[in-house]
């Protein structure tokens, strides 16, 4: 029991950190995109407004395909996240998603926004925070042992938590207050 347990905490801490590594390459992404140089948008010269534009295309698709990437990761580990992280890290989350595809995103006289770039860093920071504090939590032993019990009482099974082992009993929940 014990050892499946490590794994996974393992597999949490493994998802936490390819999530929250994630938000940052978004974050940067999103950064380039958002405050792409519009000196080059407005130069008279054909190749400059040709580059611009193809960096433009470049950096919507990263972004649309990043998006996707984090759609996918996030509620693998929002599920055993506790309520007190999950919560606000969703409420992050959507602002972050808001901010990486939002306001003038697409549009073709795309012109830097400083706003739709700090909005996008201040809810990757806040996302990155309540994931891996939720980890944290979700590590405690007394998270931990709330959880198993509550899966024992979904499951119809009795477990009494003694020291930091199980013991699977049958009947209703029992402390052992002799050990």
């Amino acid at each position: 029991m014990l050892m499946w347990v490590k794994i996974r905490l393992d597999q949490l801490s493994s998802r936490c950190d390819v999530f929250c590594k994630l938000i940052d390459d978004a974050s940067s992404l999103s950064l380039d995109y958002w405050l792409l140089s519009l000196s080059d948008a407005e130069s008279k010269e054909p190749s400059k407004l040709e580059a611009y534009e193809i960096s433009l295309k470049k950096g919507e698709a990263r972004l649309r395909a990043m998006q996707i990437r984090l759609q996918g990761e996030f509620p693998r580990l929002e599920v055993d996240l506790p309520n007190d992280a999950a919560i606000p890290m969703r409420a992050a989350y959507v602002d972050l998603v808001e901010a990486l595809t939002g306001g003038s995103f697409g549009e073709r006289n795309h012109k830097p926004v400083v706003a739709s770039a700090d909005a996008t860093a201040a809810a990757a920071a806040f996302v990155v925070r309540y994931a891996r504090q939720g980890r944290d939590d979700a590590t405690s032993l007394k998270h931990l042992a709330s959880r198993q019990a509550s899966r024992a009482l979904r499951t119809g099974q009795s477990t009494a938590i003694t020291s930091v082992r199980y013991v699977r009993i049958k009947g209703p929940v029992m402390w052992n207050r002799n050990e």
